[in-house]
């Protein structure tokens, strides 16, 4: 798969790198080389897609998706001053782009202690043409989940799967909301749909493991103790549970 991308990579390199299509067509241009950027990315070739990223913004100076591209990428690299720049930029050039607000928001989240990330993600949930706005409500329901925001997260989780009821990371997340608020029958509920369809993290068999304790139900609490000991023997969930914690 890796090589038929590749393949495709150079067919559109082709014709980005048309002076012709650098000089009559600039916004054309510009696009075709974020995508690239984008798909270097993906293939973790950061020093092409960087290079891609600068192109598009040699041939458009205000163009918003590659500074997002270029935030994306440095803050892959770890160097986050310049990702927060870069993100700063795109939103000043691109405020009504939804991807590029939904990524500004969760970078502040991870790596902005105190920042407002909550105002970007709803900036991108204000586009009613946005495509992805249950990735979005997840995204800003976690950090609020991460920062003890429950009863937000446990909202926005339920946005998120108003839209799309099998998201995964949604429905881990609502259990999660419900098992810290101590809403546990809720938290039955959500991890059990959850786990119909996913192996879940150690963390995620332990709330599950605990919320059936705190229903009384021994049955429950074996069926996740034993998954629990299946996938993740060594962790310190399993001897938490082995242990009777």
């Amino acid at each position: 798969m890796r090589k038929a991308l590749c393949g495709a990579l150079a067919v559109m390199a082709a014709s980005v790198m048309s002076p012709l299509v650098h000089a009559q067509n600039p916004a054309m241009s510009a696009k075709l080389h974020t995508e690239l950027s984008a798909q270097y990315f993906s293939l973790r070739e950061y020093s092409v897609a960087i290079d891609e990223a600068r192109q598009a913004l040699s041939a458009v100076p205000e163009y918003g998706p590659a500074f997002n591209m270029l935030g994306l990428i440095f803050s892959e690299l770890k160097e986050y001053q310049a990702a927060d720049e870069y993100f700063r930029k795109a939103v000043q050039y691109a405020p009504n782009d939804s991807n590029v607000n939904h990524n500004y928001g969760l970078f502040l989240c991870r790596h902005r202690a105190g920042e407002d990330f909550s105002r970007y993600f709803q900036a991108a949930l204000r586009n009613p043409l946005y495509q992805s706005p249950d990735k979005t409500w997840a995204a800003s329901a976690g950090c609020k989940l991460q920062k003890g925001d429950l009863e937000g997260a446990r909202d926005e989780f339920a946005q998120a799967l108003a839209i799309r009821p099998d998201f995964q990371v949604a429905l881990v997340g609502l259990a999660s909301a419900y098992f810290r608020l101590q809403q546990y029958q809720e938290a039955r509920t959500y991890f059990g749909r959850y786990f119909q369809g996913a192996d879940g993290t150690a963390e995620n068999l332990w709330e599950a493991i605990q919320t059936e304790r705190k229903l009384n139900d021994p049955q429950g609490e074996a069926r996740y103790t034993a998954k629990l000991k299946k996938l993740y023997p060594q962790s310190k969930e399993a001897e938490l549970a082995a242990n009777g914690r």
